[in-house]
């Protein structure tokens, strides 16, 4: 995962894992849909308080993800394919109405989107910050 806006380059994101390490890595919400595939892509990292961020820090690694905004695009690349996203929406949720399996987007559509989550206000955990974004190449 490539974030240019937030200065995150190549961070890995664990598919599927049993056993996250959140030192080593980002989260693929088990069950959704791999970048690329029809469906959305659910993936969550930890956030801190900002001015501890470090783009290279798992553990801080989504502290500003709140700075991207509507039309700010990122790039996944899964299996030496490179899938660019553009942000189409952003929502701050309380924790139990975070569903990673919900799509933003109705299936029949055929779009391969992706959400990105961290806890809000960074350094918290009272709200959830998603970021919705639309696969465009």
């Amino acid at each position: 995962l490539s974030i240019p806006e937030l200065g995150i380059k190549n961070a890995v994101v664990e598919a599927n894992s049993k056993d996250l390490n959140p030192q080593t890595s980002l989260g693929h919400y088990n069950g959704s849909a791999l970048p690329g595939e029809r469906g959305n892509t659910f993936i969550y990292g930890h956030s801190v308080l900002p001015w501890f961020f470090n783009p290279k820090n798992y553990l801080t690694i989504f502290s500003t993800l709140d700075k991207l905004n509507v039309g700010d695009e990122f790039s996944i690349n899964m299996n030496n394919k490179l899938l660019n996203y553009r942000v189409e929406s952003k929502e701050i949720l309380p924790p139990d109405k975070v569903n990673p399996l919900f799509e933003f987007k109705p299936k029949y559509l055929n779009e391969s989107t992706v959400t990105l989550m961290t806890c809000y206000p960074a350094g918290t955990r009272a709200k959830r910050l998603l970021v919705n974004a639309v696969l465009i190449t």
